[in-house]
């Protein structure tokens, strides 16, 4: 029996903490999984092993916040038809769009399992506005709970999920 597969799901891999981590974890990963590293763009600031399957749905380094927008039908659509030609045992997911994405794709993949890692304090993080503090607060909720495992790196931040977004997990 070969390895178990397992996809990772990020919007880069720029130079930020959860990129770091994925870095990080990468190459204990394909020690027993096989990896595919699924991004929304191509900014590849920290190494890939050569064994990880490298995805990417925009050839960019960087998308604007109105590119972000209008590449997330594209981004479902070619990772839903992924974990459907693929059907990978774990889709972990890093940062909130991905977040959203991997919940929202849950109920059509049930034999898969879907873990979503926040990396930011969600009510510091989505106050820009109170629009999208409200926005957040829906999606987070209904998408995160969603999902088999959602963890954060500190207590506190599984706190603010389960006290001001209602994210059961």
């Amino acid at each position: 029996m070969g390895k178990k597969k397992m996809f990772i799901f990020a919007m880069s891999m720029g130079s930020g903490g959860a990129e770091r981590v994925i870095s990080l974890l990468l190459p204990k990963l394909i020690q027993d999984y096989k990896v595919t590293l699924f991004l929304f763009f191509k900014n590849l600031h920290y190494p890939i092993p050569n064994e990880v399957e490298l995805i990417t749905v925009s050839s960019k380094k960087s998308l604007s916040l109105s590119d972000r927008i209008l590449i997330l039908p594209k981004v479902i659509k070619k990772y839903r038809n992924l974990l459907k030609n693929q059907n990978p045992d774990i889709s972990l997911s890093f940062l909130t769009q991905p977040n959203i994405i991997n919940g929202m794709l849950k109920k059509e993949f049930p034999e898969t399992k879907f873990i979503v890692s926040e990396r930011t304090f969600p009510s510091i993080a989505y106050r820009s506005s109170a629009f999208r503090f409200h926005l957040y607060k829906i999606l987070l909720k209904k998408y995160y709970s969603a999902a088999d495992v959602v963890f954060s790196n500190s207590k506190e931040i599984n706190k603010d999920l389960a006290n001001n977004f209602g994210v059961k997990n």
